[in-house]
């Protein structure tokens, strides 16, 4: 994806095109229309302060360490939306600073809902199925040496073929000898272990 074609989906998105799929006060994500065809979706920051712009210039932000994650969790072979490009961007009016595209997964359910409704239809095998693809990712991403507090059901989505894609991944970072960070492995495995309980 060329710069030019990032540059010209944010000014589309600056004009009001877009569906907003999430916003907060930091962030908004967007599914937008390609000029070729097609969709993708922008997840967009707003950081404009001091922090921010030091934390973008060490190449330290959230935008930054996402964009990276996602590099990572993919050669690790844990599904992620294809991540197709990064650009920081000058704040606007809407005080947005960086942006980051990646393949729209079309109409997805959260990883909770999922698991709500494989219990409601007593889809006991499915439920299992989709608990060991949970654990299957979690050892792909340990193996790798990544670790990520934020790993759990809310930040799991589940595509139309029944697939865990892994959403969110500011927090990830790559510590290579995860058993070196024991508090860190605990937390991204009590928020997995927690998420599902709490389902």
């Amino acid at each position: 994806m060329t710069t030019d074609e990032q540059r010209a989906i944010l000014d589309a998105l600056d004009a009001g095109a877009g569906e907003v799929l999430y916003r907060n006060a930091n962030r908004r994500v967007v599914r937008v229309r390609r000029d070729g065809g097609g969709t993708l979706v922008v997840k967009l920051w707003a950081r404009p302060d001091v922090k921010g712009a030091l934390r973008r210039l060490a190449g330290r932000s959230a935008p930054r360490r996402e964009w990276i994650a996602l590099h990572r969790f993919r050669a690790a072979g844990v599904r992620v939306p294809t991540p197709l490009g990064f650009l920081h961007v000058p704040p606007g009016a809407s005080g947005e600073t960086d942006a980051l595209f990646l393949e729209d997964l079309g109409d997805t359910i959260s990883g909770t809902d999922h698991v709500h409704r494989l219990l409601a239809d007593g889809r006991e095998d499915d439920l299992r199925a989709f608990e060991d693809e949970l654990v299957e990712m979690t050892g792909r991403l340990l193996d790798a040496g990544l670790v990520d507090t934020d790993h759990g059901l809310v930040n799991t989505v589940v595509t139309r073929d029944e697939r865990a894609v892994r959403l969110d991944l500011e927090l990830a970072r790559l510590v290579r000898v995860p058993r070196l960070f024991p508090a860190a492995c605990g937390t991204m495995l009590g928020n997995l272990v927690g998420t599902y309980a709490f389902a």
